[in-house]
């Protein structure tokens, strides 16, 4: 045996030793998962898939936290927002898109059912009674399509059933801290007809002190709700209805400044402490309603036909402060006035029970988007006396700029997949999917003297485009306003190929070749966006791994090693436009690259102890000449950079305890999760700037108590460290604004499940 063999066996015995400790044998359930549109186990699927059970989403979302929850608790996953708990920003493996435009597209794009929530704000809608959470890493240009160039996160709620249950949650901690969550479900008329309402309700009161006023801000109200339908019929047939709702009111991402406040001074960074104008900024409102359709249909024991339905409308309403000073520098508000998304699947899939089964698909995405972005900047306030240009009062805020968007985004694409078993140990998968994707865009944009008692107030276009109060017109600093168009199309053809090989009844292995595509953009992120287009990216990737479940099933380990070039990769950057500031741009770098691994292992040593974690480490590069510029004019060449938000190590763990004690099948149980986040560049600009990377942290959590198959309670902390982590990094007017890590929590926790 060679010295690796020793090693394996060694550890095998180790493992092994602790099992037999102390306790009963217990396995590690079997996780199945959907990520090639049909039901397998992970182990049998050649992707690398991160799973998140509906008990590690209760377990980390105990204190009301938000989709953000799942950063860094699946390798190489990172997820950050600028708009707070709206708007998630994914990125896998180090890639994603930091652009924060209402209009943005991601390369990771979350689905809901199998449905996409493609719009950012959408991307939002809470976790809540769901089966699990898979993470699909790497291109999924085949199957899931839809600019999933850095892979895809798919969530899985919980279905009806005919057999009655549900479960009620209730969670409250410090700061005001409120968090309920409640289910049921069952058979409504036997054999034919059940369903399943599902409610989610998350506050928190005011807990940062604003220096200004003498208040606390930093309140919300997040409610979702979702009703299913399940009908059966007969002859093969399933019809699942499903209609959710989300509501959200109250603060939108608190950003502190580094600024110099003219009442009070070069404060140090203080998570618990702002200082704002006013109470009511940053502030956000949101309203989402979708429906699903899905219709399951048996042709017969070979085929069966899938149709998936989805229709999504929102609408949002957000103020943020960015500069965060005591004075209103620079207010920004955004306004979607009407979001709607129109996505219609079909699916042929074969059944045979022989050596090759087949998908055949076609798919269609309409997204109708119109929104607004204004800007009151107070640099530009009026003098006293006003100067010859000068229009408004001494003290007004002087300067306004606006633009209001219309675009109509459209998608088609066809899609096929093969699996066919070359022997009884290997197995052959081949996929291929043709998209086209076409974007219409316009918009008016110029500039207005805003109302100074209310600068995040957005003008009423239906009657003009600036407050129509005395001395607050229209201006032309920058230019009289103007009306803008603009389109693109492009089409590509992606695919994949993977073969999994069985060494023993314990242990396989694959390797994966794909490709993937986004489709190109156009940038109106603000007034002073450019309104010009991104091109496509497209990227291909290579991967091996191994999935293994040994020691009879009590120890899943799981590694991948993967690598990818891109072309064209689609990013925000940032032009230093002097003095500190910054002009954000969205731009194609010629090329990139990225090599790394992940791996992912639970033990179940015995039926005390339950042990899991992962990491994750990723080597991103710019490739190939990209240019940005400075304020000097400098042209400098991006080549060599790594890719922002792109944290090189993540990781997390889990350690469980439990015991029984003796009376009524309670048992004692205990617990402590931790996560990790490298430090990040969280700006693309020409030159690195070391006050845009921010440093790594730990956050972790402990919960313990009592309980048995039906109720529970116990006490729970989040962030126990109180670890304060940056999350992200704006420049504004020369100055930076930081946003930050949830505190430090502590609550009680009660639940019944029945």
């Amino acid at each position: 045996m060679n010295v690796r063999g020793r090693f394996v066996a060694l550890v095998g015995v180790f493992l092994t030793f602790i099992g037999g400790i102390a306790g009963a044998q217990e396995v590690l359930e079997e996780i199945t998962v959907v990520a090639q549109k049909r039901e397998a186990s992970l182990q049998e699927v050649p992707i690398s898939i991160g799973v998140l059970a509906s008990s590690d989403i209760e377990r980390f979302a105990v204190g009301g936290d938000d989709i953000r929850i799942l950063s860094a608790r699946v390798a190489n996953l990172n997820v950050e927002s600028t708009f707070g708990r709206t708007y998630p920003r994914f990125y896998i493996r180090g890639l994603g898109n930091s652009d924060f435009a209402l209009n943005a597209q991601q390369s990771v794009e979350m689905y809901y059912d199998e449905v996409v929530l493609s719009n950012p704000v959408i991307k939002g809608m809470p976790i809540f009674d769901v089966e699990r959470v898979e993470v699909l890493r790497g291109p999924q240009g085949a199957l899931w399509g839809r600019n999933a160039t850095a892979g895809a996160v798919h969530v899985i709620s919980r279905k009806p059933s005919e057999t009655m249950d549900g479960h009620a949650r209730i969670s409250v901690g410090e700061l005001g801290t409120r968090n309920a969550e409640g289910a049921i479900g069952g058979a409504l008329i036997d054999g034919k007809l059940s369903g399943r309402i599902s409610v989610l309700y998350q506050s928190q009161d005011d807990w940062v002190e604003n220096l200004v006023t003498g208040n606390e801000v930093g309140s919300f109200t997040d409610a979702a709700a979702r009703a299913q339908l399940l009908w059966t019929p007969g002859d093969g047939t399933d019809v699942l209805f499903q209609l959710y709702n989300r509501s959200f009111d109250g603060v939108a991402a608190l950003f502190h400044s580094t600024a110099i406040d003219p009442v009070f001074g070069d404060r140090p960074q203080q998570r618990d402490k702002i200082a704002l104008d006013n109470d009511r900024v940053p502030y956000q409102d949101i309203d989402m309603t979708g429906v699903t359709l899905r219709i399951d249909q048996r042709i017969n024991d070979d085929l069966s036909l899938v149709s998936v339905t989805g229709f999504v409308t929102a609408e949002s309403y957000t103020v943020g402060d960015v500069d965060a000073v005591g004075s209103p520098v620079l207010v920004n508000a955004d306004a979607i006035d009407d979001l709607t998304q129109l996505t219609q699947e079909l699916r042929l899939a074969s059944n045979y029970p022989g050596r090759w089964n087949w998908q055949l698909g076609a798919y269609y995405f309409d997204e109708s988007l119109e929104y607004v972005n204004t800007t009151a900047n107070n640099a530009f306030q009026i003098p006293d006396p006003p100067g010859p240009f000068d229009l408004g009062q001494p003290g007004d805020p002087g300067f306004g700029a606006f633009q209001f968007v219309s675009q109509d985004f459209s998608s088609w694409a066809v899609f096929g997949n093969l699996s066919f078993e070359l022997t009884e140990r290997t197995n052959l998968t081949a996929g291929i999917r043709y998209s086209d994707d076409s974007t219409d865009a316009s918009r008016f944009v110029g500039q207005f003297t805003p109302n100074p008692a209310n600068l995040g107030a957005i003008p009423d276009f239906s009657t003009s485009y600036y407050d129509a109060i005395v001395n607050r017109g229209p201006i032309s600093l920058f230019g009289a306003p103007v009306t803008e168009s603009n389109s693109l199309t492009s089409d590509e053809t992606t695919w994949e190929l993977s073969l999994m090989h069985v060494l023993t009844g314990d242990v396989n292995v694959y390797a994966r070749l794909a490709s993937g595509y986004h489709g190109g953009v156009i940038e109106a992120g603000g007034p002073f966006s450019s309104f010009a287009t991104a091109e496509p990216e497209t990227v291909d990737a290579a991967e091996i791994g191994l999935k293994s479940e040994l020691l009879g099933r009590r120890l899943r380990a799981n590694v991948a090693a993967f690598w990818y070039d891109f072309k064209n990769q689609q990013l925000q950057g940032f032009e230093d436009t002097g003095g500190g500031g910054f002009t954000a741009r969205l731009l194609n770098a010629e090329g990139g690259t990225g090599i790394g691994l992940e791996a992912e292992l639970e033990y179940q040593p015995n039926a005390y102890w339950y042990l899991s974690g992962n990491v994750g480490y990723v080597d991103t590069e710019i490739e190939g000449p990209t240019y940005f510029s400075t304020s000097s004019g400098e042209i400098v060449d991006l080549d060599g950079r790594r890719f922002p938000f792109a944290p090189e190590l993540t990781a997390a763990f889990l350690i469980q305890f439990s015991v029984p004690l003796n009376w009524s099948d309670f048992e004692f149980f205990a617990e402590t999760d931790w996560s990790f986040r490298d430090e990040i560049d969280t700006r693309f600009t020409a030159i690195e700037e070391p006050r845009f990377r921010v440093d790594s942290y730990w956050e972790g959590g402990l919960r313990a108590g009592v309980g048995n198959d039906e109720m529970s309670v116990s006490v729970w902390g989040r962030n126990i460290s109180d670890e304060i982590g940056i999350t992200s990094v704006l420049s504004v007017i020369g100055f930076d604004s930081y946003t930050y890590n949830g505190p430090r929590v502590f609550g009680i926790d009660f639940s019944i499940r029945y």
